[in-house]
């Protein structure tokens, strides 16, 4: 050890000071232990430093399992992933026709050249979904009336997709 000025002694960086009374320790690198983790540490031949934990608690949790979900050949997973993804293709084809109807709408409204293929088909297809839909209300106006009998559709289909989804994801 060296003297600093002010008449204390310096002490080398890898050298641990007793902080208090009670038996904790601060080494050179700021951590603080306790001298029985310390003791414990010296009696099972393992260093207490900053390559390796600080502090050690008895009351630590044991380390997680790295497998969140069941192995392949377990009972139960084959069904689990047949039942999701039959939901997810039940709300990607209500999200379709709700998507056709909203097109079929936006052509009424903005008045699309009914002789293009392109309206033509989608307008058959949005009659053909719609079915009973079609004439719920008899407003008018041309342009009202397939908005609110085609919106009314799709959100009817949007509806009971999502709900027939949940019943799936909730079956077995």
């Amino acid at each position: 050890m060296t003297e600093q000025p002010g008449g204390r002694p310096e002490q080398a960086p890898d050298t641990p000071t007793n902080s208090t009374a009670q038996g904790t320790t601060t080494n050179a690198h700021g951590s603080t232990t306790n001298a029985e983790s310390s003791t414990r540490s010296a009696q099972s031949g393992t260093r207490n430093d900053a390559t390796t934990s600080t502090t050690t608690n008895a009351s630590e949790a044991p380390p997680r399992s790295r497998r969140t979900r069941p192995r392949i050949g377990s009972t139960g997973y084959g069904w689990r992933r047949i039942r999701d993804a039959l939901a997810t293709a039940v709300v990607l084809v209500a999200a379709t026709v709700a998507v056709i109807l909203a097109v079929h709408v936006v052509f009424v409204v903005f008045e699309a050249n009914g002789a293009n293929g392109i309206v033509k088909t989608i307008n058959s297809w949005a009659g053909t979904l719609a079915w009973n839909f079609k004439d719920i209300f008899t407003p008018a106006d041309p342009k009202a009336a397939a908005f609110v009998n085609y919106g009314l559709a799709a959100a009817i289909y949007l509806i009971a997709g999502r709900v027939l989804a949940a019943m799936i994801r909730r079956a077995g």
